[in-house]
């Protein structure tokens, strides 16, 4: 049982879908205190360059991310639209990848954590939908620990064999836990497959995983994702 627990994202990149592609578990880590990354924002490309997306929230930005309201006063889901739909203009699949968004940012989400986790869900249910992991939400497992012991307490709970995270994670994660626990630490080794995005060119990869899906189609986005696993001992070793 290859665990994931990882924060939600918004429309995210392949590389968060990647995860979700190698686990048979993935958590959405959102009982946690909201930080700036890419939770409620995501770029695009326009005229080739990227630019940044955002969802507005009220309230303290020092709230947990299941507890931060959306801002619907700003229109933001229209104005959103108007940039996909922007990004979009010479891909081949661009009406589908909009309707997908369109519907998704219209469903009326009360929190953050809810719009970002279903942006996730069902990116992997349209793009992989037979090979999908189960989704949990870290807020149905109660726990006092921070850090590793939290995440370890999840990964008990539900019966992991190995624990997949990203390399942010090298800075504080103790993998001594990891291994008195018997759970197989492992960093995800990324390798996403670029593809024609402007002009025949690729530009990056870190965009919304909506890109591929609208320059390609939803069935071949899935060749991108290619990333591997790397044991932490060996991940140490090639960080050096």
């Amino acid at each position: 049982m290859r665990v994931v627990i990882s924060q939600p994202m918004y429309f995210p990149w392949l590389g968060q879908l990647n995860q979700a592609l190698l686990a048979d578990a993935f958590v959405f880590y959102s009982d946690v205190q909201f930080a700036r990354g890419f939770i409620n924002r995501v770029q695009i490309l326009i005229d080739g360059q990227q630019e940044l997306i955002t969802v507005p929230t009220l309230g303290s930005k020092r709230s947990l991310i299941n507890q931060l309201k959306i801002d619907y006063s700003q229109q933001w889901q229209k104005k959103h639209l108007a940039k996909i739909k922007q990004s979009f203009a010479n891909a081949l699949f661009k009406s589908q990848a909009c309707s997908f968004f369109h519907q998704l940012v219209n469903k009326g989400h009360e929190n953050l954590s809810q719009l970002s986790s279903s942006t996730v869900i069902s990116l992997c249910e349209e793009l992989f939908p037979e090979q999908c992991p189960m989704f949990f939400d870290s807020a149905d497992f109660p726990r006092q620990s921070k850090r590793t012991d939290s995440l370890l307490h999840i990964c008990k709970e539900l019966g992991a064999t190995k624990y997949l995270t990203g390399h942010g994670a090298a800075n504080y994660i103790l993998v001594e836990q990891f291994d008195k626990a018997g759970i197989e630490l492992e960093f995800i080794d990324y390798h996403i497959v670029t593809y024609p995005q402007l002009g025949g060119k690729h530009i990056t990869p870190y965009v919304s995983s909506l890109d591929a899906f609208a320059r390609l189609g939803s069935e071949k986005v899935i060749d991108l994702l290619k990333s591997g696993t790397i044991i932490a001992n060996e991940f140490g070793r090639l960080t050096l």
